[in-house]
């Protein structure tokens, strides 16, 4: 009781009080010792009320600019909804972050000729890949720091990445911060609270 209301936004967190709010993925509401993560899927609104975590399942909005309200309710519709509650200790950690993606991105099963997944690897676990894709003549990747915290991090690549370039989120090419080293097939650079990184990777 009279714990701590908080909501994931993209590539962070909300310290938020009583009232209802919008979730990216999850929501929690904790104290020093415990806590309870909500977990939503396309829902519209989470919302702690009197130490009661709610949530919003539709939202009403006026439509008569577009068309009579009435025939926007979908009434007589079935409608389905998916929700999921994660217990933890204190205050959410990287493993509330990973659940609710991992609850909002079911897997995918795909062939592929030459599977390289194992070789990218992350860590330490608050630093997260975000987005992967193929762009001209490498690979662009986004990192972000989860909990909050300075970080020391690594990746490592698999053995045909030679050359490693920080750029922004549409691809264009940064100066390469100097504390950003690759180091035997391993990219190793520090992250700020909830800092965003993004690179592009070239194959030798």
């Amino acid at each position: 009781r009279q714990g701590c209301n908080i909501h994931e936004i993209p590539f962070g967190r909300q310290n938020r009080g009583e009232g209802e709010h919008v979730a990216q993925n999850w929501m929690s509401y904790h104290d020093d010792a415990a806590g309870l993560a909500l977990m939503n899927r396309g829902t519209p609104s989470n919302n702690v009320t009197d130490d009661v975590m709610f949530l919003t399942l539709f939202r009403a909005v006026a439509m008569e600019y577009k068309t009579e309200s009435a025939l926007s309710f979908n009434e007589g519709v079935e409608q389905h909804f998916q929700y999921a509650i994660m217990p933890h200790a204190g205050a959410p950690d990287h493993k509330v972050v990973k659940e609710g993606m991992a609850f909002n991105r079911p897997p995918l099963a795909l062939r592929l000729d030459n599977a390289l997944t194992s070789e990218w690897r992350v860590g330490p676990d608050n630093v997260i890949i975000s987005t992967m894709r193929p762009e001209k003549n490498g690979v662009f990747i986004r990192l972000y720091e989860c909990e909050g915290k300075e970080t020391d991090a690594e990746m490592a690549m698999p053995s045909n990445i030679s050359n490693v370039v920080a750029c922004d989120g549409l691809g264009r090419i940064n100066a390469m911060d100097d504390e950003e080293i690759i180091d035997s097939g391993r990219l190793k650079t520090r992250f700020n609270p909830f800092e965003i990184k993004s690179f592009l990777l070239f194959g030798g």
